[in-house]
C-alpha cells in the first residue's frame, strides 16, 4: 500500500475485495484509538495529486500526466498525476482532508510524497517551487493548521536530479513552519548537512538501517549513540526529533533501542560497552551472567560496529562467488565475517562462533532457555553464523567448478544444501521465523476461498519475485523456516545440480539457462499449494547446541 500512496504503482496483485477495505478501516480506527490513548500523535495522509487512470474520462479537460516507469512494472501499473495548477487539485485536496477528518480525526500532521523514486518532468526551479507551493496550499485550504510531513528519500535516491538549486526551490514553496522532513537515512547518508539544514525546514534524524525486512546482524552502535547528539548542536534548532524508518521489524532490536534512547540522553554515550552490557541485562532480565556480557561485547566489537548491510547468499539467486567470472581474486577464502555488499567487518567468523558458544553455555541455557528474547537472539546469531559458513563454502564450490573437480564439487554442493537444511531447522524453533505464520496471517483475513488464493499469492510474491517477473526480486528476502527449505533450498539445488551436470558432460555451465529455469521455478512457486508450519517445532537451545557442536570452528 505504501507504494500506491507514494504514486509508484497504481495496482498489483489485486483487485482487493470490499471486505478487506472494511477490515482495514476498522483496524485503522483501533490503531488510532490506541495511539491517542498512549499520547502519540498520528500522522495521516494528504492528497498529492495521484488520480485513477480513468480520471480523464470523467474530466477530459483535466491536466493529468502519466508518471514514469517504476522498477520495471508493466505500463498499466503506472500512476497518473493531476498537476497542482489544475483547478480541481485544491478541490480534491480539500475534500480528501474533510472526509478523512470526519472518519479518523486529525492531528494536523499529514504525510505526502510527490516524487518518491520518480522524477518531475522538468528540473526548472520555478516549476518545482510551484509544485510544492500548490500541494501545500491545497492542504492548508482544508486545514489551516496543517503541517506537511515529507520523506527526504527522493534527495538520496535521485541525487543526480536534486541538486542544491532544485532542492532549495522545491522546499521554498512551503513556509518553514509548514513542513517537517524525515531525513530518512541519516545514519548512513545524511541529507540535512548537504542542504543547509533543509534551508530552515524542521527535520528528524532517522535510522533506516533495514531494507525490505532483510535478515542479518549489523549496525553501528557507536555512531547512533553519539552522532545524533553531535548533529543536534549543528542544526541551529531545525533538528526536532529522532526516528526509526526501517522497512520491517523483528530484527536487530539493539539498533533501534539505541536510536530511540537518544531522545532521553543529555549527551552522547561515551562508554558503549557499558551501554551494551546494560542492554543485554534488560533484554534477558538478568544482570549477573558473565557469559552473556562477554558475548555481547564480542557482538559490539565485531558485528555492531559497521553500517554495512549483511545478507547471506542463501537468500539471493544462486551464483558463483561474487561474480560468474572466475577471476582468482574472487576465489581466495577469507575466514571473515562476510557480507553481501562487498565489505568486510572487523571480526572473524571465529569471533561469532565464540559469542554463540558463550550464549550456549550450559549455565546460561539453564537460566535463560525459557526467555523469548534469549531464544530469538540464539537463533538469530546461529543462523547468521551458518549463512556465513555457507558463503565461505560457496567459494569452495566455485573453486571446484573452476578446477573441474567433480568429487569436490559434489561434496561442497551437498554441504551447501545441508547448511540450508540445518538453518531451516533452527529457524523453525521460533514462531517469529515461520513462513507459515506469514502466509496464514494473510489468508485468515480473506472473506472467501477466492481471496484466500489471492492473499496467499501476494504473501508469497512479496517475499520473492515482488512483481510479475522478478521486478524487485528477493528484495524482501527473509531468514524464515519454510522459505529456506521450500524456496531457497530448491533454487540452490537446481543451481548445484546443473553445475554438476555441466562438469559431467564436459561443458561450461550455462548460467543464462539456469536463470531462466530459476525464474520458471519462482513463478510456479507463487501459486504452489504447499503449506508450512505456523507453530514452532523443537527446542531452540537444544537445536542450537547440536548445530554448534556439528560445525564449530573453535
Amino acid at each position: 500500500m505504501a507504494w500506491y500512496r507514494m504514486g509508484n504503482i497504481n495496482k498489483w496483485g489485486g483487485p482487493m475485495p470490499d471486505e478487506w477495505i472494511d477490515y482495514e478501516h476498522d483496524l485503522q480506527l483501533k490503531i488510532l484509538e490506541r495511539m491517542r490513548d498512549y499520547g502519540m500523535t498520528p500522522v495521516l495522509s494528504m492528497f498529492t495529486g495521484f488520480v485513477p487512470s480513468t480520471f480523464t474520462k470523467h474530466f477530459p479537460n483535466a491536466n493529468v500526466t502519466e508518471t514514469s516507469d517504476w522498477a520495471g512494472f508493466p505500463k498499466d501499473c503506472r500512476t497518473y498525476m493531476l498537476e497542482v495548477t489544475d483547478p480541481q487539485f485544491n478541490q480534491i485536496a480539500k475534500r480528501f482532508i474533510e472526509i478523512q477528518t470526519e472518519t479518523y480525526g486529525t492531528s494536523h500532521i499529514y504525510n505526502g510524497d510527490v516524487y518518491n523514486e520518480m522524477l518531475p518532468y522538468t528540473n526548472d526551479t520555478e516549476y518545482l517551487k510551484r509544485s510544492s507551493k500548490g500541494t501545500f496550499e491545497g492542504l492548508r485550504e482544508a486545514d489551516p493548521e496543517a503541517i506537511w510531513l515529507m520523506q527526504g528519500w527522493l534527495f538520496i535516491n535521485e541525487a543526480y536530479f536534486w541538486k542544491k538549486p532544485q532542492v532549495e526551490a522545491y522546499l521554498s514553496g512551503v513556509p518553514n513552519d509548514g513542513m517537517i522532513i524525515l531525513d530518512l537515512f541519516t545514519e548512513y547518508t545524511p541529507v540535512w548537512s548537504q542542504f543547509e539544514n533543509y534551508f530552515g525546514k524542521k527535520w528528524i534524524w532517522c535510522t533506516l538501517h533495514n531494507f525490505g525486512g532483510n535478515p542479518g546482524m549489523w549496525g553501528n552502535l557507536t555512531h547512533i549513540l553519539q552522532k545524533p547528539q553531535e548533529d543536534i548542536d549543528k542544526s541551529n534548532g531545525t533538528m526536532v526529533g529522532i526516528g526509526i524508518t526501517m522497512e520491517a521489524i523483528e530484527q536487530n532490536y539493539v539498533v533501534y533501542e539505541a536510536v530511540l534512547e537518544n531522545k532521553w540522553l543529555d549527551g552522547k554515550v561515551e562508554d558503549i560497552s557499558k551501554w551494551v552490557e546494560d542492554y543485554s541485562s534488560r533484554r534477558y532480565g538478568d544482570s549477573n551472567i558473565p557469559q552473556v556480557k562477554e558475548a555481547w561485547e564480542i557482538l559490539k566489537e565485531n558485528v555492531y560496529c559497521s553500517p554495512y548491510h549483511n545478507v547471506s547468499q542463501i537468500e539471493l539467486v544462486p551464483s558463483f562467488t561474487q561474480t560468474n567470472i572466475m577471476n582468482p581474486e574472487n576465489l581466495s577464502i577469507k575466514e571473515r565475517y562476510i557480507n553481501s555488499v562487498g565489505f568486510e567487518l572487523t571480526g572473524t567468523i571465529e569471533d561469532l562462533w565464540k559469542a554463540w558458544g558463550l550464549l550456549l553455555n550450559d549455565e546460561v541455557i539453564d537460566k535463560l532457555k525459557d526467555i523469548d528474547t534469549y531464544k530469538h537472539d540464539l537463533i538469530d546469531l546461529g543462523v547468521n553464523i551458518l549463512t556465513n559458513e555457507f558463503d565461505i563454502e560457496r567459494k569452495t564450490f566455485s573453486i571446484a567448478y573452476k578446477d573441474k573437480k567433480l568429487e569436490e564439487l559434489q561434496k561442497s554442493g551437498e554441504k551447501l544444501l545441508t547448511l540450508i537444511e540445518d538453518a531451516d531447522r533452527l529457524l523453525a524453533s521460533d514462531r517469529i521465523y515461520l513462513l507459515g505464520r506469514w502466509i496464514n496471517n494473510a489468508t485468515n483475513i480473506a472473506p472467501n476461498e477466492k481471496y484466500k488464493k489471492l492473499f496467499k499469492f501476494n504473501a508469497r510474491n512479496l517475499l520473492t519475485l515482488w512483481g510479475p517477473n522478478g521486478n524487485i526480486n528477493d528484495y524482501a528476502k527473509k531468514s524464515w523456516a519454510g522459505l529456506y527449505i521450500g524456496y531457497y533450498y530448491r533454487r540452490w539445488r537446481l543451481f548445484i545440480d546443473q553445475v554438476i551436470e555441466a562438469i559431467k558432460d564436459q561443458k561450461e555451465f550455462d548460467y543464462e539457462q539456469f536463470k531462466s529455469d530459476a525464474m520458471s521455478f519462482s513463478k510456479a512457486w507463487q501459486i504452489d499449494t504447499a503449506t508450512f508450519n505456523d507453530e514452532p517445532v523443537g527446542d531452540a537451545s537444544s537445536i542450537a547446541k547440536e548445530l554448534y557442536n556439528k560445525y564449530k570452528r573453535i
